[in-house]
């Protein structure tokens, strides 16, 4: 940091620290963002603004598949529906389709599904958890074993029941449930927030202290000639 403050000058490294509180800013926007969005295509459609809750819905697709089995729903009668329930009332092709316009959104009968599905929701609302909690203890050095242990449920509940749906796909040897991909997710956003966001604030922090000691040494040298 001193060579940086020789080379480049106070006002720069100053600029630069400024850029990255900003972009900091930024990316505690887009996870609010994100968060608002696990709820706002639910809340619209029951106001009575259903087109936009679908251009919600659609735009929400390009992140995550949306199986309503595996999300949580809003306004309905359950706050989870089995994937034999839901195929009562619906088709397959809107329940598991790369084709974003025709995934089950919304009906009176079953309610909103959330805009992201249970794994998603959890790795949303965990960063958003961790990048707080990164934050408040930024000032400790956060290790990366962290962020890995808190990675291994996710990567165990994930990879196990993907490798069932390809060797079995017509009866799994496993399946999660909801909860499980919940919680799972929560603690791999947890551990990214925490790391990610300790790691930058404590970055941010530290070029702080050294630009303001270089500036005491300045003023001192100012003094003495």
């Amino acid at each position: 940091m001193i060579i940086f403050v020789q080379l480049f000058g106070v006002k720069m490294i100053q600029e630069s620290i400024n850029v990255s509180k900003r972009i900091i800013a930024g990316v505690y926007v887009v996870i609010a963002g994100l968060n608002t969005m696990l709820f706002l295509p639910a809340i619209t459609y029951k106001l009575g603004f259903g087109w936009l809750s679908k251009q919600m819905y659609n735009v929400l697709g390009f992140l995550c598949h949306q199986m309503p089995q595996r999300s949580f729903f809003l306004f309905g009668e359950q706050f989870m529906y089995s994937q034999n329930e839901l195929l009562k009332v619906m088709n397959w092709n809107n329940m598991f389709t790369v084709n974003i316009q025709n995934r089950y959104t919304c009906s009176d009968s079953l309610g909103c599904k959330f805009g992201v599905c249970s794994r998603c929701t959890g790795l949303y609302t965990g960063m958003a958890a961790g990048s707080v909690t990164g934050w408040m203890i930024h000032k400790k050095n956060i290790p990366l074993w962290i962020f890995g242990i808190l990675l291994v449920p996710m990567a165990i509940d994930g990879g196990v029941q993907l490798i069932a749906s390809l060797v079995t796909p017509k009866d799994p040897f496993y399946e999660s449930n909801n909860a499980l991909r919940f919680a799972t997710g929560f603690l791999f956003g947890m551990g990214f927030g925490i790391y990610t966001f300790g790691r930058m604030h404590r970055e941010v922090f530290n070029a702080e202290q050294e630009l303001e000691a270089e500036e005491q040494k300045a003023k001192q040298k100012k003094k003495l000639t």
